[in-house]
């Protein structure tokens, strides 16, 4: 029922159904981008939300995860667990080392914080044992946007 409540406060995902559907939600807020090639021709559009809403709390799990880090959530706020890395762990053309190889790229070293279901996925790759999701979906949520000296 609560996520019901959320999902009406939020409105339609497209900002001009919601305009027209649920005025005074907050995706009425939103705007639709065109998007115009280099000649000026129309290729699309992009819509700019101003809240998401999952459908449901394996969804929003889903989500926060593959789109937050941690440290990206005030602790107190953090509804999924989250522990400090103990070991280093370095990525490099799709592949994970636990020690430094030339050109590597270090994805986590001891302290850093990390949902424990990404940890769990890099130590069963590592063990050469299957996990629930790819290293490159763990990868990519630890190293977008950030600049790393190798350790």
């Amino acid at each position: 029922e609560a996520i019901k409540k959320i999902r009406n406060i939020s409105g339609p995902t497209n900002p001009h159904d919601a305009r027209d559907q649920r005025p005074g939600s907050v995706r009425a807020l939103g705007t639709i981008v065109h998007l115009k090639n280099a000649e000026g021709e129309p290729i699309g559009q992009r819509m700019d939300n101003l809240i998401h809403a999952s459908a449901n709390a394996a969804d929003a799990e889903r989500e926060i995860k593959l789109w937050f880090k941690p440290n990206d959530i005030p602790p107190a706020m953090r509804i999924y667990q989250s522990v400090q890395c103990k070991d280093h762990y370095y990525f490099k053309k799709d592949t994970l080392y636990n020690r430094y190889e030339p050109d590597s790229i270090c994805l986590l070293a001891p302290g850093d914080a990390v949902w424990a279901s990404d940890l769990e996925v890099l130590e069963k790759i590592i063990q050469g044992k299957p996990a629930p999701y790819t290293l490159q979906a763990v990868a990519a949520k630890y190293l977008i946007n950030e600049e790393r000296e190798n350790a």
